[in-house]
């Protein structure tokens, strides 16, 4: 019997399965107990005895139901998993509804899924073609071919994944990490698990960058860091690059081996200026109470 560690539909479908039972399947037993009891405490008063009886019943039957819908999702859930685990089934990440999917889910109950499920959980690594990139020197060379020395690593926001930073490029006709590139910025999407706490994805991203910048087929002289949302604060540096709409909050920071990079603003702004603009969305570079503008450019 084969297995598998990438997460299938089986994986999912077990998950909504056990959701319905904890969620849809308790909340509609205790519901419908709840009125129940509170109709026969007001009929009891004018019944007696025979009130009392009848409502006894109604919730033996009604509790006896729910416990057999209950059961019944339960094996269904313990099959799926069986089922998943065995490696049958399509692969869940077939098309970007999917990959929002598993995305949402982890950004709602990330740290439940690391603990239940860890197929559908997701972990911190670059993403490009879709896949996980590997951080040894060999995988980053391959998926890098034409690395330089500055590197922008992107982060995303809750419930979100790499794909978000593509948004609206078919109105815009550009993106961040293309306008940086044509800059001499290699561009590196990450994907993360939401759902954990801040802290637990501050100090995995803080490994992450170290190992990224220790496996980096070149040099690395400048790291900067752009997240949005919840990406931001997990950045955790409080030099930061503000602007306005979404995807539009930054962080700059530098690793062990990496020059300080101040003032990440839009690639389309002027190295004089003291903000620019990306389409309809403007940046405005802050640093502790420094608010006057970059004290170095990007460009």
């Amino acid at each position: 019997m084969s297995t598998r560690t990438e997460p299938g539909l089986l994986d999912a479908l077990a998950l909504l399965a056990q959701a319905t039972d904890e969620v849809l399947v308790d909340t509609a037993r205790d519901t419908h107990l709840a009125v129940v009891d509170r109709i026969h405490r007001l009929l009891d008063r004018q019944l007696g005895s025979t009130s009392v009886v009848t409502g006894r019943s109604h919730r033996l039957i009604a509790g006896s139901v729910y416990a057999g819908v209950g059961v019944s999702l339960s094996a269904v859930t313990a099959g799926l998993d069986l089922a998943a685990r065995s490696g049958a089934g399509p692969l869940l990440e077939t098309s970007p509804r999917s990959e929002f999917v598993r995305s949402a889910v982890n950004g709602l109950i990330g740290d439940r899924i690391e603990r239940e499920r860890p197929r559908l959980a997701i972990t911190m690594a670059p993403r490009a073609a879709g896949r996980d990139v590997p951080l040894t020197s060999e995988g980053l060379a391959s998926t890098y071919a034409d690395a330089s020395g500055r590197v922008v690593v992107f982060l995303h926001g809750l419930c979100e994944n790499e794909n978000y930073w593509r948004r609206g490029a078919s109105r815009r006709g550009t993106t961040y990490a293309t306008e940086l590139a044509a800059r001499g910025w290699t561009p590196v999407m990450l994907r993360a698990n939401t759902g954990l706490a801040v802290r637990s994805n501050g100090v995995t991203l803080a490994a992450l960058l170290e190992k990224l910048v220790e496996q980096w087929p070149t040099d690395v002289t400048r790291l900067a860091l752009v997240g949005h949302s919840m990406g931001d604060s997990s950045s955790g540096p409080r030099r930061r690059c503000r602007g306005s709409g979404p995807g539009a909050t930054g962080s700059v920071t530098s690793s062990r081996s990496a020059r300080p990079t101040w003032g990440l603003r839009s690639p389309a702004a002027s190295s004089a200026a003291a903000a620019g603009s990306v389409g309809s969305r403007r940046w405005r570079v802050s640093a502790g109470s420094w608010t006057s503008g970059p004290r170095e450019s990007t460009t």
